[in-house]
C-alpha cells in the first residue's frame, strides 16, 4: 500500500515534466520566430545589422538546440540549424531575396516544431 503514493507521486512529477517541457518548447519557438521575422524587416533597411542579429539568432539556436534536443528528435533540430544557417549565409552573401524566402521557411519551420510536438493519439501510440 505504501508504494501506491510513490508511484502516483512519480507519475505526476513525470506528467509535469512533459508539460512544462511543451509550455517550453512552445514559448521558445514563439520567441524564435519573432526573432527571425524581426531580422526579415531589418535585411529590408540594413541588411549588415541584419547579419548581426542573425548571428545573434544562430548562436542563440545552437546554445538551446541542446536543450531541446532531450525531448525533440534530432532530425527536426537538425534541419531547422540548417535553414538557420543557410538564412546567414545568404545575408552574408547579400542574396537578400533569397533571404526572405528562406526566413519564411525557417520561420514556418520552427512554429511547426512545437505543433509537431504536441501530444496526439497518432505520436503517442
Amino acid at each position: 500500500m505504501k508504494r501506491m503514493p510513490v508511484i502516483l507521486t512519480l507519475l505526476a512529477v513525470i506528467l509535469a515534466a512533459g508539460i512544462f517541457s511543451l509550455v517550453w518548447l512552445n514559448q521558445y519557438t514563439g520567441q524564435l520566430a519573432g526573432e527571425l521575422g524581426a531580422v526579415a524587416q531589418t535585411a529590408e533597411q540594413s541588411p549588415e545589422e541584419a547579419l548581426r542579429q542573425m548571428e545573434a539568432v544562430q548562436e542563440n539556436w545552437h546554445q538551446t538546440e541542446h536543450k531541446i534536443g532531450l525531448f525533440v528528435h534530432e532530425e527536426l533540430l537538425r534541419q531547422i540549424s540548417e535553414k538557420i544557417e543557410e538564412c546567414t549565409v545568404l545575408l552574408r552573401l547579400n542574396r537578400l531575396e533569397e533571404f526572405q524566402t528562406a526566413v519564411r521557411t525557417t520561420i514556418f519551420a520552427v512554429k511547426n516544431l512545437a505543433h509537431q510536438e504536441m501530444p496526439t493519439l497518432e505520436n503517442i501510440f
